[in-house]
C-alpha cells in the first residue's frame, strides 16, 4: 500500500508540473506555417533566419502569453491543404491570408487582425501611359501566382482589356515591370512601398486600387481552439502595449 501511495504522489507531482508548465508557456511549440519568399511578410534574412512583418507580430503575440511557437516555411497550397487534415504539420498560419468570405469557409481567423492594407495599380516610374485600370487596354499586368491579387485580376482582365502574367515571387513580379517584361503590377500596397523604399525600386503607385485587404492569422475549423485563444490574447497585448507598432514601424519605408 505504501508503495501504492508514492507511485500515486509521483503521478500526482509530474502531472502537476505540467499542467503548470502549460499556464507559463508551453514546452512543445506550435507549428506555424509561413511563406519564405515574401518580404517584407515572411523571409529569410541574410543570415537564412525567417523574418518579416508577420513573422515578428506572431512572434510578439507568443512571447506576450508565454507560448512557444516555431515557423514552418511552406507555400499557399500546402498551408491551405495542411490545415485541413486531421493529422497536420502546421497548427496555423501567417502567410498573406485575405479575411475574406471564401477564407472563412475554411479557416478560423483570429481577432484581432494585425494589419490593414489595400492593393495598389504601381507602373515605372515615369511611365504616364497608365493612370487608372482603364488604361490598361492591350498591357500586360504582372501578378503573384495564388494571390488574392491575381484573382481580382483575372475577374476584370477582359473589362480592362489587358493580359494577366503571374509570377512565381514578389521579387520576379516586380522585376517584370521595372525590367520592362510587363506594363504594370497589382499588389499590396504595403508591400510596394517597401520595395520602393528599402529597395530604392523605381515604380509609381497610382491612387486607384482595392482598399481595405485584412489579413489575419487563421487556424482550420476543426482544430484545437488553445491557440487561437492565446494568439489572440498575445495580439492584443502587444498592440495595447505599443510593440505592434513598433514592429509595422521597423517595415514601413
Amino acid at each position: 500500500m505504501k508503495n501504492y501511495f508514492c507511485h500515486l504522489t509521483v503521478v500526482l507531482f509530474a502531472l502537476l508540473l505540467s499542467l503548470s508548465s502549460c499556464r507559463e508557456g508551453y514546452t512543445v511549440p506550435f507549428y506555424i506555417g509561413c511563406l519564405e519568399d515574401a518580404e517584407p511578410y515572411s523571409y529569410r534574412d541574410s543570415n537564412g533566419e525567417i523574418v518579416g512583418l508577420e513573422v515578428d507580430m506572431i512572434q510578439a503575440a507568443a512571447d506576450y502569453y508565454g507560448i512557444k511557437v516555431s515557423f514552418i516555411p511552406t507555400s499557399y497550397k500546402d498551408i491551405y491543404n495542411q490545415l485541413q487534415k486531421r493529422h497536420h504539420k502546421i497548427d496555423g498560419a501567417v502567410a498573406m491570408i485575405p479575411w475574406t468570405n471564401e477564407r472563412m469557409e475554411s479557416f478560423t481567423f483570429v481577432v484581432p487582425s494585425y494589419i490593414t492594407t489595400s492593393f495598389c495599380l504601381a507602373v515605372p516610374d515615369g511611365d504616364h501611359s497608365i493612370g487608372t485600370f482603364g488604361d490598361l487596354s492591350g498591357k500586360k499586368l504582372a501578378v503573384k501566382s495564388g494571390s488574392l491579387a491575381e484573382g481580382y485580376a483575372l475577374d476584370h482582365c477582359d473589362e480592362w482589356e489587358c493580359t494577366v502574367v503571374a509570377f512565381d515571387s514578389f521579387r520576379e513580379e516586380i522585376g517584370s515591370v521595372t525590367g520592362g517584361e510587363a506594363d504594370a503590377l497589382l499588389e499590396d500596397r504595403f508591400l510596394v512601398e517597401y520595395y520602393i523604399g528599402h529597395y530604392n525600386a523605381p515604380l509609381l503607385i497610382l491612387e486607384e486600387g482595392v482598399p481595405n485587404i485584412v489579413y489575419g492569422f487563421v487556424t482550420g475549423k476543426n482544430q484545437d481552439k488553445t491557440l487561437r485563444r492565446d494568439i489572440q490574447e498575445g495580439l492584443y497585448g502587444i498592440l495595447d502595449n505599443g510593440t505592434a507598432e513598433k514592429i509595422i514601424s521597423r517595415y514601413r519605408k
